[in-house]
């Protein structure tokens, strides 16, 4: 069994994972030539880049 802390960190890697995977989503959309947004999209991978830095600290 594993302990609270090992259990809190998972759930925290998953929902991490799960909203990183909406972003790209959200990317994609701004991409989308009905939207044209690069802008958009360009700021949410900057974004992404630099949570993905913070996390790996």
């Amino acid at each position: 069994m594993r302990g609270f802390p090992e259990q809190l960190c998972s759930e925290i890697t998953l929902e991490f994972n799960d909203c990183s995977k909406q972003v790209l989503d959200m990317e994609s959309l701004f991409l989308n030539p009905d939207y044209c947004r690069v802008d958009l999209a360009e700021l949410l991978r900057a974004i992404q880049t630099q949570e993905l830095h913070l996390v790996c600290l």
